[in-house]
């Protein structure tokens, strides 16, 4: 266990065959007619119940959120490739680097305070 306990309350945790076979006849006959059979409180079968619960809906969302970024992914990828494939788009690609070039040049030439040159 995570932390001492000065009173009351079970020292060690209960097996993890015993917590199964409690859980499972717990969904059929309820936490309590459970804590009975097996001698564990209703309470700590009830809060097992709401973990395992918990942790289930945890998995689901992880994996609709997983789902939904792959999908959006495979959107942005496809749309990527028919852009890449269009010639359009090539040239007008090619030709906003060759102007983001011609910029950088000539804010390199005006802080060296060489203006002389024409861009080419």
């Amino acid at each position: 266990m995570s932390r001492s306990h000065q009173a009351g309350g079970r020292k060690e945790p209960w097996s993890e065959d015993v917590r199964r076979k409690a859980m499972e006849f717990a969904e059929r006959h309820g936490a309590v007619r459970a804590g009975a059979k097996f001698k564990i409180p209703p309470g700590t079968i009830r809060s097992w119940a709401r973990r395992k619960a918990l942790a289930e809906e945890r998995a689901r969302v992880d994996e609709s959120g997983l789902a939904a970024v792959q999908a959006e992914g495979r959107r942005i990828v496809a749309e990527r490739e028919a852009q890449l494939r269009d010639p359009e788009h090539a040239a007008r690609a090619e030709r906003e680097r060759l102007e983001m070039i011609a910029r950088i040049e000539a804010g390199s030439r005006r802080e060296s305070g060489d203006e002389s040159e024409e861009p080419s």
